[in-house]
């Protein structure tokens, strides 16, 4: 029976009694061709298998969260549910990941769940104060997204996105008590692209006072969200 082969090499092992009592070869293992001087970094190898299962688990959380947000999903909280731990365990994997940690806050608000949003968001803002600078097109997730030029009239766009945005568009003004709550109306004017209303919650957030811990969090949301409006 032929052993696969791998990079690493162990010497075949010598006829002992049994094969020379019966007259019997022992089996040839076959070994990976080696490359002379060439040596394999243990490390490397296992940062590519990270990299890899990383990549492979980031596009099934994707899966995940387009069929929980298309048009008439019946069972979209079970998926969301789904889509939001396997995000987890990619961010837990590679804390670098942010389009995992951006999904993350679209995926806490499809759930309601708004202070966990607002965690999320302030997680991805101290991990990449550039994020909004960047403009990523957070509604190609979405199941509903037309990519652009495919002649439809909501090309490059998500109605079931725009409609997230809009319905926390006000959840600051609606939660008094939680001034927190003013970063995610910030991040929803931003995902609508307007800017009247970003600037009008970042003042808010700026003339808030906050606890020590909780305002240095908050002002890192509105410094990333207000590098947005002087593109």
């Amino acid at each position: 029976m032929d052993i696969p082969a791998t990079p690493y090499y162990a010497p075949s092992p010598p006829a002992d009694s049994f094969h020379a009592f019966f007259g019997l070869v022992p089996p040839k293992v076959k070994h990976a061709a080696r490359v002379a001087g060439s040596t394999i970094d243990p490390i490397e190898a296992l940062q590519r298998e990270n990299t890899a299962y990383v990549a492979s688990k980031l596009k099934t959380a994707e899966a995940l969260f387009a069929k929980a947000t298309a048009p008439g999903v019946e069972n979209r909280e079970q998926l969301l549910g789904r889509a939001q731990r396997v995000l987890t365990a990619v961010v837990r994997l590679n804390p670098e990941a942010h389009e995992a940690r951006l999904l993350l806050v679209n995926t806490a608000l499809m759930r309601q769940h708004l202070m966990e949003a607002l965690c999320y968001l302030q997680q991805l803002v101290a991990n990449r104060p550039t994020i909004f600078v960047e403009e990523p097109n957070v509604a190609r997730y979405f199941g509903d997204y037309q990519a652009a030029g495919t002649g439809d009239t909501t090309a490059g766009r998500s109605r079931e996105f725009e409609k997230l945005m809009r319905d926390h568009l006000r959840v600051g003004e609606n939660n008094p008590a939680m001034p927190e709550m003013y970063a995610i109306q910030a991040y929803c004017a931003w995902g609508l692209n307007d800017r009247v209303r970003l600037r009008q919650a970042l003042d808010r957030i700026k003339n808030t006072s906050f606890a020590s811990e909780t305002s240095e969090k908050m002002m890192r949301v509105r410094y990333a969200l207000a590098a947005a409006l002087r593109r």
